[in-house]
């Protein structure tokens, strides 16, 4: 039988890395920008470097009331108001980029001043 020295002389020890590049910056197509009540707006996201290993992103917004966004950066004007809409690494969260987005109320015909009649 083999004694534990002797098995530990035929043991080899392998080491494994993982070659993990992490996301640094996030970049945002607009830094600001507006969209009517009802209307949609795309907003694109830059991952640098382009080889990260993870690209999940997690988009989120100041206040779903005023506007939402879903997880392709697809912001949906609710209602009138200003909001922050954020889009974070999902596997480095504290990078991050932002877009100031003021949604706009639909002008009603009614709203509009009649003048030279």
């Amino acid at each position: 039988t083999d004694t534990s020295a002797e098995l530990s002389d035929r043991v080899s020890l392998i080491t494994v890395k993982s070659s993990t590049i992490a996301v640094t910056k996030l970049t945002l197509s607009e830094s600001s920008a507006e969209v009517s009540v009802g209307k949609t707006l795309t907003l694109t996201c830059t991952i640098e470097p382009t080889n990260a290993t993870n690209k999940e992103l997690v988009w989120s917004t100041s206040d779903e009331t005023i506007a939402t966004v879903d997880a392709q950066g697809v912001v949906t004007g609710v209602k009138a108001g200003t909001v922050t809409i954020t889009v974070a690494s999902k596997s480095n969260p504290s990078v991050k980029a932002t877009c100031t987005v003021t949604v706009v109320g639909e002008t009603s015909i009614d709203d509009v001043p009649v003048v030279g009649l």
